[in-house]
């Protein structure tokens, strides 16, 4: 019986070397999709690759790679190690296919730079020649397999091929290249022998078919030619044209000329082809790190064994996240006989539980879920500052294990990232709030505050709320409680104030990273970790507001004045309302307070039922938001525009059929309306409609079908029903009021200088 590793035959090799291997020509099963990659996934290979370029350093005892995932092929024959017919691709078409384009492309557009220039140095000119013969030699090798008699484009076998659609042969007229992979590359075979004397005579692929992988070929010549073309491409300050080439092993051929010769004559060389001198240099040198630091691992595998294969690649994504790498280590450490295992069998078992919720995840959003998971993951563990780049995921994640199997501490590890995927899936998933924190007695308000960050889709804030909940819900609830209100009224504060977010998320990362003066928020590597406690968190985020200049109530309702809520932020007018009328009662006019207020069902507001139910779910605009709906109303309110009607004072709380309804009518008509919702009763109801009637509104069936069942709205109606006409001075007295109240609430929780009483 064969053996695990007589089954599958691992091995990473570079692109030049799995491309030009003797004899391997790679086929696309029948039963695979044709090539499909999008401009997002080609523009995300260019970005890996030049990412990988850029962190090349010949100086390293280390080679800097750029892994590009793996593939799996069959051996149709019965000897996995000899290759005597094409090796079916059971999968990794899209990455094989890409590469090998970008190779081409990469070749062909140096040749038509270089055949563009004229009367510069000698020296360049045949340095650069030798080079641009050396690249094409090897794209030559990638591209093809060969078997040169005559050197006629038919000895050239495309590299690619497809199963059912193509047929090889070395012989003219006994070859069919039929799909638009093969056919391209059968066509640049002709270029190469036949038409590529003139240099004037650029390639061009006449295509004989209109589907989706044609499109797809020239989606990914677009994006790479456009690339090539960037002006910011594989920029870096340490591969400037004077730099590169004092290093031979960037280059193909350098160290055969007189580098001193070269760099004299590119200095002194200032006439119109200079910069695209030093462009094709520094592609050269891009196109070498391509062919020899760019790897791919290939697993080598039994034809009866590749649908097993393709499927189980497939049920966990390609390509392969930095989740996906993590577990794959932590695995090959526990199954590792040699060595003793740096976990056990309860880290695997939660990271079965990780890679169930991600599986979880419908396909076209798994990726994007497992990015998200790693940077929370990321920034909770050691307050590392998340990137979404997938290569940069995985390099950090491979990093971390390192780290944490030499010090001992992998289950931490992995006990991190369970914690971040079980607060995700428990309070980031909106179907789950109602059941959780069920320990509180508050637990609706802080679910309220929960919801809040989801929706305004802050995940910088899921490691931070992690953090509090793992530390204090179960041992410190009151703690817990607290430090959820100082970082929610920190959030309303910073929101109510700013036209963006304005830098709201480098707070985040710096609570978690920490600095030499302050601890960290992140847990850290170590078990027993020295964590930034509740009056450093607090303080820091009070010394936050001091750097914004919002710290004191005068700083901040100046900005909060100024800032047209509605449009920045939906959800922070929504929490704003709700928390100046929870557990308020009117004072005097249209004016709430929260001194000697009794507690009621009316004005217990701040709750995830209120929150998520449709009472209060949609924000209506008392004076209408837009100026041409503004002509029966007070000219006042739009003399700076849109600000006005947008601020917070201008804004209340309806169900959205409500809010419908009311549409933009005139205040008086609005008024109306708004008693029919406010009403008590039925009977009240009814007589706000007669009234309606007596202005001659004729309210609709179904207007009237919704004031019957819903009314008795509450306080956040009510309250501005002692309104007798809506202008400039009310929605300014209004926007004062509420930031009494909002300001007062946060120096409770914030520890803030309360409004200094004149």
């Amino acid at each position: 019986m064969k053996q695990v590793e007589d089954i599958f035959k691992p091995s990473t090799k570079d692109l030049l070397s799995i491309f030009s291997e003797h004899g391997v020509v790679f086929q696309i099963p029948s039963y695979q999709r044709n090539y499909a990659w999008e401009k997002s996934d080609l523009e995300r290979l260019v970005r890996d690759v030049e990412d990988g370029y850029k962190r090349y350093d010949i100086k390293s005892d280390y080679q800097t790679l750029c892994f590009l995932g793996s593939i799996i092929t069959v051996n149709i024959s019965d000897k996995i190690d000899t290759v005597s017919s094409p090796l079916n691709v059971v999968d990794g078409q899209q990455r094989l296919t890409s590469t090998l384009l970008l190779i081409q492309s990469l070749n062909l557009h140096l040749k038509e730079e270089f055949n563009s220039f004229s009367n510069i140095p000698d020296s360049i000119y045949r340095w650069i020649e030798d080079e641009i013969k050396e690249i094409e030699q090897n794209t030559i090798a990638c591209l093809y397999s060969r078997k040169i008699r005559n050197n006629k484009y038919y000895e050239y076998l495309p590299k690619i091929v497809r199963e059912g659609a193509d047929t090889l042969s070395f012989r003219e007229n006994k070859f069919k290249y039929s799909s638009p992979t093969s056919d391209y590359l059968h066509q640049f075979a002709k270029y190469i022998c036949e038409d590529n004397k003139d240099q004037d005579n650029l390639f061009s692929w006449q295509q004989n078919k209109d589907d989706k992988s044609t499109i797809g070929i020239i989606n990914a010549l677009d994006v790479f030619k456009s690339a090539f073309k960037r002006k910011d491409f594989l920029r870096h300050n340490d591969h400037s044209t004077e730099q590169l080439i004092s290093e031979d092993n960037r280059f193909y051929s350098l160290k055969d000329f007189d580098k001193g010769e070269i760099k004299s004559d590119l200095l002194n060389y200032n006439g119109e082809y200079k910069e695209k001198i030093e462009r094709v240099i520094q592609l050269i040198s891009f196109s070498r790190f391509i062919f020899f630091n760019v790897v791919v691992t290939e697993v080598r595998t039994y034809e009866k064994y590749q649908f097993d294969a393709f499927e189980s690649l497939n049920t966990t994504g390609v390509p392969l996240t930095a989740i996906d790498i993590f577990r794959a280590k932590a695995l090959s450490s526990y199954n590792d006989a040699k060595k003793e295992s740096s976990i056990s069998r309860d880290e695997i078992i939660l990271l079965d539980k990780v890679d169930k919720y991600i599986q979880s995840i419908p396909q076209k959003s798994r990726s994007k879920e497992s990015r998200e998971v790693v940077s929370s993951f990321l920034l909770y563990i050691s307050g590392i500052k998340p990137e979404e780049h997938l290569s940069w995921q995985r390099n950090k994640l491979i990093e971390l294990y390192d780290k944490a199997e030499t010090a001992g501490k992998v289950p931490n590890l992995v006990a991190c990232l369970d914690q971040i995927v079980d607060f995700r899936s428990n309070f980031w998933k909106e179907k789950q709030l109602l059941s959780q924190l069920d320990l509180l007695d508050n637990s609706e308000e802080m679910l309220v505050y929960f919801d809040y960050f989801r929706q305004l889709n802050s995940t910088l804030l899921i490691p931070i709320l992690a953090r509090i909940y793992y530390l204090y819900y179960n041992d410190d609830s009151q703690k817990f409680v607290r430090m959820v209100k100082a970082l929610s009224n920190f959030v309303l504060l910073w929101r109510l104030a700013h036209p963006n977010t304005s830098s709201i998320d480098s707070v985040f990362r710096g609570l978690m990273a920490g600095n030499k003066d302050r601890k960290p928020f992140s847990v850290g590597l170590e078990k027993l970790n020295h964590h930034l406690d509740e009056d450093g968190f607090i303080s820091y985020l009070s010394q936050e507001l001091e750097k914004k200049k919002i710290n004191t109530y005068e700083l901040w309702s100046s900005k909060f004045r100024g800032n047209q809520i509605y449009n920045v932020s939906k959800p922070t007018a929504r929490l704003a309302l709700i928390t100046c009328y929870h557990k308020s009662k009117l004072d005097s006019g249209f004016k709430i307070t929260k001194k000697n207020t009794k507690f009621s069902d009316e004005n217990d507001l701040l709750n995830i039922r209120t929150w998520k139910g449709s009472r209060y779910q949609t924000l209506e605009h008392i004076a209408p938001q837009n100026i041409k709906d503004s002509k029966d109303w007070d000219n006042q309110i739009y003399r700076d525009g849109e600000l006005l009607p947008n601020c917070l004072g201008n804004l209340t709380l309806l169900p959205e059929a409500e809010n419908s309804a009311i549409g933009n009518n005139t205040w008086k008509l609005k008024k109306l309306y708004l008693g029919c919702f406010s009403a008590a009763d039925v009977n009240q109801v009814k007589v706000q409609l007669e009234r309606l009637k007596s202005e001659g509104i004729n309210v609709r069936k179904n207007i009237i079908e919704i004031m019957t069942s819903n009314f008795a709205l509450g306080l956040p109606v009510t309250s501005i029903l002692a309104v007798s006409s809506w202008n400039k001075e009310v929605i300014l007295e209004r926007q004062n009021n509420f930031s009494h109240i909002l300001w007062d609430q946060a120096c409770e929780s914030l520890k803030l200088e309360p409004i200094t009483q004149s």
